[in-house]
């Protein structure tokens, strides 16, 4: 609840250990957290000078960049270098197929999605992202599936609104 003392506690941190990726990663995620883009950006490339294969890392640079207007390109190299670190999270697929979704690729966000979703079959949102670009797709039954699946999830859906919408708009 005190982002700014945070802050302050992890650059002390820092500090007294300049080669540990972990307090940087901590700045950099309170920044991400706060929208302090201008921040989070150098911290998280602080992060990988120390550890150059941290997909967390390599995940959140996406996701900035993939809020920038000319951003989307940047953000799939970063989501796929993501991937690549850690082809197990399902955060970093998550991402990547958001982004591909985005660059309209839909087959690439589908195949993307569906293997988040089977890496954590939890994920509310994921779920739901993937019954988005189903949809898209126009695969109305397997987007159903996925709507029923993100409304039973244990990590729920941030926009549980949308889900139904789009779930009554799919006849479910």
């Amino acid at each position: 609840g005190q982002p700014d003392e945070a802050v302050s506690a992890y650059e002390k941190a820092a500090q007294s250990m300049p080669q540990s990726a972990t307090p940087q990663l901590r700045i950099a995620m309170l920044h991400h957290r706060l929208g302090q883009e201008s921040k989070a950006l150098p911290a998280y490339r602080r992060v990988l000078d120390l550890e150059p294969k941290n997909a967390l890392a390599m995940n959140n640079i996406a996701d900035l960049y993939s809020r920038r207007k000319d951003g989307l390109n940047e953000a799939e190299q970063w989501a796929t270098k993501a991937v690549a670190a850690a082809p197990k999270a399902a955060d970093a697929h998550d991402t990547l197929g958001w982004i591909q979704r985005a660059k309209g690729n839909l087959p690439a966000a589908r195949a993307s999605l569906e293997k988040a979703a089977q890496l954590d079959p939890a994920s509310g949102e994921t779920l739901y992202r993937l019954a988005q670009v189903r949809a898209e797709l126009g695969d109305r039954a397997k987007a159903r599936q996925a709507l029923q699946a993100a409304m039973k999830a244990r990590t729920p859906v941030v926009s549980a609104e949308a889900a139904r919408k789009l779930l009554s708009e799919l006849g479910g």
